[in-house]
């Protein structure tokens, strides 16, 4: 079904976000 497909790409982007968000965070952690 299309729902489910949706569903799973709009958790990807979210764990891919968090992911980003959090090597972001780990970086500027580095700098300081």
């Amino acid at each position: 079904p299309k729902g489910v497909f949706n569903q799973l790409v709009n958790l990807n982007k979210l764990w891919l976000n968090s992911n980003h968000m959090t090597s972001l965070s780990a970086g500027m952690f580095d700098s300081l």
